[in-house]
């Protein structure tokens, strides 16, 4: 191995901006691909990536509350685990090779440096230990295993934050990734935390986020979506995470944040809360 090509590998593994990290990813594919060795060498940087990540993550996980149904991923390690996390798996070579290329030109095109706030820890925390007092929310929603919050120090172009779920054999494992606020628009983030968190209600309730039974968009519907039926299953998932959020913030210290406060009434505000509990007390019933 090169000098040259192990610097920007181990430069990709340590990388705590997400930006150069991108940049980087693009520059090691450029190596590597005209290296005889190149078959070695991505598998290395594979092995060596998994490696630091799980120390990191394992590390950390070490020193987190075992009682908690949550870890929220130390800030220096943010970038290192959305690697592990969404890097394209390692396949033949070539194609491997092209894939982490076009994974660092994603990131290019699809991050900026942070513009609006991102959510501290703090309110994190506050808010996850409030929804549990509240509702039991953590111990139902998070139940199987711990949910990850990945507070990211870049802006998303499009998204101020992610719900990656993955589901094998009815465990559900969420990574939510929270994002500095795409434009200084959105003063507040911690709406965008309880619309993630909407997302992980609707799968741990139902099983699958592509699927929201007839009965809940007729409600949804009847409250305060009346065209949800002619909208994609994408749209519909939005709303339904929208929905989920406005009940859980309504009648608390974070209903002020509500980015719907002005356009919802009262009344649909309180069906809504209405049909949390209502999520809520059917997965306590089914386990």
């Amino acid at each position: 191995m090169s000098l040259r090509t192990n610097e920007i590998m181990y430069s990709i593994i340590r990388n705590t901006d997400l930006i150069n990290c991108g940049q980087q990813l693009i520059n090691f594919a450029d190596i590597v691909y005209k290296e005889k060795n190149r078959t070695t060498l991505v598998k290395h940087f594979y092995e060596s990536l998994f490696q630091w990540a799980s120390c990191d993550v394992f590390g950390d996980l070490l020193n987190n509350d075992d009682k908690k149904n949550y870890f929220i991923c130390n800030d220096t390690n943010a970038v290192r685990i959305f690697l592990l996390l969404r890097l394209p798996r390692e396949t033949s070579t070539v194609k491997t090779i092209k894939e982490i290329k076009a994974f660092g030109e994603y990131i290019l095109t699809n991050y900026t440096k942070p513009i609006g706030n991102c959510i501290s820890e703090d309110s994190l925390e506050s808010i996850l230990q409030f929804l549990e007092r509240e509702y039991g929310f953590l111990s139902k929603v998070f139940s199987k295993n711990k949910t990850f919050f990945i507070r990211m120090h870049n802006s998303h172009k499009e998204y101020n934050g992610e719900c990656l779920t993955t589901i094998k054999d009815d465990n559900i494992i969420n990574h939510i990734f929270l994002y500095h606020m795409k434009n200084n628009d959105i003063i507040n983030p911690e709406p965008v935390l309880f619309h993630e968190l909407g997302h992980t209600l609707h799968t741990r309730c139902f099983g699958n986020v592509d699927i929201i039974p007839d009965y809940v968009i007729d409600i949804l519907q009847d409250i305060c979506f009346p065209s949800i039926k002619e909208l994609s299953i994408d749209i519909q998932q939005e709303l339904f995470a929208d929905a989920l959020s406005i009940g859980l913030m309504y009648k608390t210290p974070y209903e002020k944040y509500d980015f719907f406060i002005d356009r919802i009434s009262k009344n649909q505000r309180e069906g809504l809360k209405m049909l949390v509990e209502k999520i809520l007390e059917n997965i306590s019933c089914k386990n």
